[in-house]
């Protein structure tokens, strides 16, 4: 009865269901392994197994919840999963991303064969489980930390290879043995890659050679060296890895090897030559991925257009202008003093430019007639 006239007087009745399992002092523990930064991609029973221990070893028993349990903490507390991005594109990077896609479709409007000519390279580190990550961020937290990059852990391994990719199939792959600097990029086009594009010129085929703007390939000794073979390098613009056609070659060979299971080092460099060897034989992937990329380009240049902002453009122009302005006005003081000494020159008149040092009276400079 008194239930009855408690909802007649504050209406229904809350339901007060089974009691929380989870203390504070847990809940605060699941929080901050959650937090740590080493445990970004942690799943939800690894830190209810961690959490656990703590507890227990504080409060000296052992409490029994679900890892379902420790997904609806972290739901409460708004976590999120992303996939981390190092390096953000500023709106300087997306203005020149634009223009390098512009000047792109305007050689292929003149030449449609200019892609057939570009030997797309790049270097990959093939890891163990071949695999992209998540982490769990938290409300007020960005992707963009490099905290948040995952690591190799301890007993796996990974293997660095370079590969070259022309439109009319693969032109070089190997693996390199350890880190790549100037020194060894060289010995690599030295010994792997000219002799393979000598053997294309033969053939009266043009090249023109890609590669990013690391360190390593923009050395002072690598560009000297390029230029001793007449290579003509392509402008590529930075942080632009998904305008390169063999980063989906990548993915395709990453598929390969992780449907696989290397066990041990060698057994992932033999996939990976195998990976490599099998890209024409299936659907002719080399190719394909080739002929989309003038629609990459196409499609680059649109979701950069929208990107940039009114103020940064009107401050590109600004600069544009001032430079545009300079210019102009030299050209104007210079076509002046022409016609101030053409007309000199035609009255012969002499033309007073000051005095000379120690001397009361001005000197005079006599222009010869032409």
């Amino acid at each position: 009865m008194n239930l009855l006239n408690h909802r007649h007087i504050h209406g229904n009745i809350a339901k007060r269901g089974p009691p929380r399992k989870t203390s504070e002092h847990l809940d605060d523990t699941i929080r901050h392994l959650s937090q740590n930064r080493h445990a970004r991609d942690w799943l939800a029973g690894r830190i209810l197994k961690l959490a656990l221990d703590c507890d227990e070893a504080v409060t000296g028993k052992r409490t029994k919840i679900s890892e379902r349990t420790v997904q609806r903490r972290l739901k409460s507390w708004n976590a999120g999963i992303v996939t981390p991005v190092k390096n953000p594109l500023t709106y300087h990077h997306r203005t020149m991303r634009a223009i390098w896609a512009l000047d792109m479709m305007d050689k292929l409007k003149k030449d449609k064969n200019y892609l057939n000519y570009v030997a797309f390279s790049d270097e990959a580190s093939a890891k163990f489980d071949c695999g992209r990550h998540s982490i769990r961020i938290f409300p007020g937290e960005s992707r963009y930390n490099a905290d948040f990059q995952r690591k190799l852990p301890p007993g796996r391994f990974s293997v660095m290879c370079h590969g070259t990719l022309t439109r009319d199939g693969s032109l070089s792959f190997f693996i390199v043995d350890g880190s790549i600097n100037q020194f060894s990029y060289s010995v690599m086009l030295a010994k792997k890659v000219i002799p393979k594009i000598r053997e294309r010129r033969k053939d009266k085929n043009r090249v023109i050679w890609m590669h990013d703007n690391a360190p390593s390939h923009k050395a002072k000794l690598v560009q000297a060296y390029l230029k001793k073979y007449r290579l003509t390098v392509l402008p590529w613009r930075p942080l632009s890895p998904d305008m390169n056609p063999i980063e989906n070659v990548w993915n395709i060979m990453w598929d390969y090897v992780g449907k696989r299971c290397p066990n041990t080092k060698k057994d992932l460099e033999r996939l990976l030559y195998e990976a490599w060897d099998k890209l024409d034989l299936e659907d002719t992937a080399t190719l394909r991925v080739t002929r989309t990329s003038p629609q990459l380009r196409k499609k680059c240049v649109d979701n950069c257009k929208r990107s940039i902002t009114r103020k940064l453009r009107q401050e590109y122009y600004n600069e544009l202008t001032s430079v545009f302005k300079e210019e102009q006005d030299l050209k104007d003081k210079y076509e002046r003093m022409q016609k101030e000494f053409a007309a000199l020159r035609q009255v012969g008149a002499r033309c007073s430019y000051g005095r000379e040092p120690g001397t009361s009276s001005p000197s005079t400079v006599e222009i010869p007639r032409a």
